[in-house]
């Protein structure tokens, strides 16, 4: 007794197989060509007044603490918007490493800690949240430190947000009070940040203040309600005009409003400065009690 194979059926399943196998093999190719892109290394020399190669505990934990939180921030905000909660995301993906320490004064040497980009629920999760834009990389703290050594700080508000020109001002804080100066090196420049260079960005950032400029009731409908980031944009019916405002209750990720709701909201309108320069501004609810809805 003969039997006849569905020829077509193996063909196209040993088809499929190879297939999936290669897409695997590419995904493990760009994931490992992430890694690497993501992964080039920055360097900092911190001179202090001990021998080379030595530096104090707090000196060197306030110095790396430092540049973790301002990486952190900086993601956090290109990633949800203006917050000032850090996801557990980005938390669990943004974690830096000192991965070589050199005497020469002290030396270190910072790279991403990407150890678990492999695994495919963290990556799933967190290519939901980002674009291949915002993929965190150390091209970010490339950015902040290239315009804080350039006292463009409007630069760093700009890109990055408030709270991260906020961690910004108090690692600076923290240089200047250890008496020590520091260079910065990426693939493409060296910064050197001297005693005079430090003192006047902490000039410049000893300024940085909120104020609270104005209270007012925006009364619109809203255009659009974003529980992650915790901000609701108000069409407001008088100026036909989008306003953005920041929520700071917590209380506002269970708040069940729907986009074209009209409501009135009590604002507070805040400027955040250096001096008299304004950096931005913003549109800030601290009680969701206080939103009004209004009967159509």
């Amino acid at each position: 007794m003969m039997f006849d194979f569905d020829r077509n059926i193996e063909i196209s399943s040993l088809e499929d197989e190879i297939q999936s196998i290669k897409s695997l093999n590419e995904k493990f190719i760009n994931i490992h060509e992430l890694n690497k892109k993501t992964n080039d290394p920055i360097k900092f020399k911190v001179n202090n007044t001990l021998p080379s190669g030595m530096i104090l505990i707090d000196d060197l934990s306030n110095f790396s603490k430092g540049i973790q939180n301002i990486y952190r921030k900086a993601v956090n905000f290109k990633t949800f918007g203006p917050s000032k909660r850090l996801k557990k995301h980005i938390i669990n993906s943004t974690g830096l490493v000192i991965s070589e320490v050199r005497a020469g004064s002290f030396e270190i040497e910072i790279k991403q800690h990407r150890s678990h980009i492999l695994n495919d629920k963290i990556n799933s999760d967190f290519d939901a949240l980002t674009d291949s834009v915002n993929k965190p990389s150390l091209n970010i703290l490339n950015d902040v430190i290239s315009d804080l050594y350039e006292e463009n700080l409007s630069e760093i508000v700009k890109s990055y947000g408030t709270e991260t020109i906020k961690s910004t001002k108090e690692w600076v804080k923290n240089i200047y009070k250890s008496h020590n100066t520091f260079e910065f090196e990426n693939s493409e420049n060296n910064y050197q940040f001297d005693s005079r260079k430090i003192k006047n960005i902490k000039v410049r950032l000893d300024e940085l203040s909120v104020e609270n400029k104005e209270e007012k009731v925006l009364k619109g409908s809203i255009a659009a309600i974003n529980h992650d980031n915790f901000t609701i944009i108000i069409r407001d019916e008088n100026l036909n005009e989008n306003f953005s405002v920041k929520v700071r209750d917590q209380k506002f990720k269970n708040l069940k409003l729907t986009s074209n709701t009209k409501v009135k909201v009590p604002v507070t309108y805040n400027e955040i400065l250096i001096g008299e320069e304004v950096l931005s501004s913003d549109f800030v609810l601290n009680d969701i009690a206080e939103i009004i809805s209004i009967k159509q």
